[in-house]
């Protein structure tokens, strides 16, 4: 069964200010870091189930997964044949909360 593997804009965000903050000190690792990011959403298009519950899953009443990838979480749930990656997150930091999840106004467009 594959999947389709979708990032949320929140997800996207966490990815590219961890890919930049880890390229303020090694440029090189920050992009190694990032491709593999990038292989291991890939990896969640076949058996996205084998990834367990997140800890915060019961709190936020939703059956957010977790894979993890180094020091990182990625956070996700599965919608039919969707997995819906909505965050990607430090495993040091405190628990998500539902506000955590909502996306919020798109940005704005600079100016020409």
């Amino acid at each position: 069964m594959t999947h389709k593997v979708l990032l949320t804009p929140k997800a996207a965000e966490d990815a590219e200010a961890i890919y930049r903050w880890i390229a303020g000190d090694a440029p090189d690792t920050a992009v190694d870091w990032y491709h593999g990011l990038l292989d291991a959403f890939e990896s969640l298009d076949a058996l996205p189930n084998r990834c367990p519950l997140a800890r915060e899953a019961r709190a936020l009443r939703r059956d957010v997964r977790q894979l993890l990838y180094g020091n990182y979480r990625i956070l996700f749930i599965i919608e039919g044949k969707v997995v819906r990656i909505l965050r990607v997150r430090h495993g040091a930091r405190r628990d998500l909360r539902r506000r955590d999840l909502e996306e919020g106004k798109p940005p704005k467009r600079p100016s020409e």
